[in-house]
């Protein structure tokens, strides 16, 4: 009777056994099943479901190693794709931007081919050939700074400098366009006001600032620049009394290639730098405009590395 109760007891623990085998089987075959249909996700970019159970041993390690690998592989595809876009859309847009000027080369080299213009047509081609190549190399130019940004390879060598002289140098450079406009330009800044900055590339930044004033003041018009100073920062102010912009101008005024004149010359970069360069100064620029009532830019710098 002992015997055969302890056989049955026996074949009921084998039962039992086999059973939790064939189920822990069972369940690893569709964990695992589960874990393919992840990676098949992660190989067609899906987005990723989250986990949903945390199994034991050497099963778990694996699904949490996947889990983690799969996250930083999308992650990483995520930022790859956004670059290309944005090189993408780069390139479209100097396609664009040299397509124009080379073409007005074309037609002026023809006409000068020709042979039979007047000397004065002939010199009106000439210089309209430099203007157009001095564009293109100015486009350039702008771009290789910009690529240097986006890259952060970008330097600069900063100095403590008086922001007065800064600005004087800047405004004896667009003397002649502002002469050339008869647009007046009044400075008010305080002798006392020191910034550490890159002497050349604050100038760069500024100076394209002023030059979008001019380019949007009517002659006759006039420029202000004023300077104030606290604790922790350093503020310039440039006003002009121009047409001024809408709102929706404003809000894409910084961004690469956005444009918001005919002039042909404009490349649409200037105060993309502008901005990128006065950031780089820990600084932030802000603009304020209103149609026919001018504009007005504010331009922070911070003393202190926190923002």
């Amino acid at each position: 009777m002992n015997m055969i109760f302890f056989l049955t007891v026996l074949i009921l623990l084998s039962a039992v056994i086999i059973f939790r085998l064939l189920q822990e089987r069972k369940t690893q075959k569709q964990r695992i099943e589960a874990l393919s249909d992840y990676l098949s996700k992660v190989q067609d970019h899906a987005e990723l479901p989250k986990i949903k159970e945390t199994y034991e041993g050497e099963l778990q390690i694996l699904q949490s190693e996947i889990y983690k690998t799969a996250n930083i592989l999308q992650t990483e595809f995520a930022s790859e794709t956004e670059k290309n876009r944005v090189l993408k859309e780069l390139l479209t847009n100097v396609s664009h931007q040299i397509k124009t000027p080379l073409a007005a080369i074309t037609i002026m080299t023809d006409n000068l081919e020709r042979g039979n213009l007047p000397e004065k047509e002939k010199q009106i081609c000439i210089h309209r050939i430099h203007s157009q190549t001095d564009h293109i190399a100015s486009l350039v130019r702008n771009l290789l700074i910009s690529s240097e940004i986006d890259a952060g390879v970008f330097r600069m060598k900063t100095e403590e400098l008086p922001l007065v002289q800064l600005i004087l140098k800047i405004s004896d450079s667009l003397s002649a366009l502002l002469e050339l406009r008869q647009i007046q330009l009044h400075m008010d800044i305080p002798e006392e006001i020191r910034i550490k900055a890159d002497a050349h590339w604050f100038s760069e930044a500024v100076s394209n600032i002023l030059k979008n004033c001019i380019e949007h003041t009517p002659e006759g018009g006039e420029i202000r620049i004023s300077a104030s100073a606290g604790n922790l920062s350093a503020d310039l102010f440039i006003e002009d009394s121009g047409e001024g912009m809408d709102e929706e101008t404003a809000a894409h005024i910084f961004e690469r290639f956005y444009k918001n004149t005919g002039n042909p010359d404009s490349n649409g970069i200037g105060m993309y730098l502008a901005k990128q360069i006065i950031q780089l100064h820990n600084g932030r620029i802000q603009v304020k405009s209103s149609l026919n009532k001018g504009t007005s830019f504010q331009i922070r710098l911070y003393f202190t590395e926190t923002i």
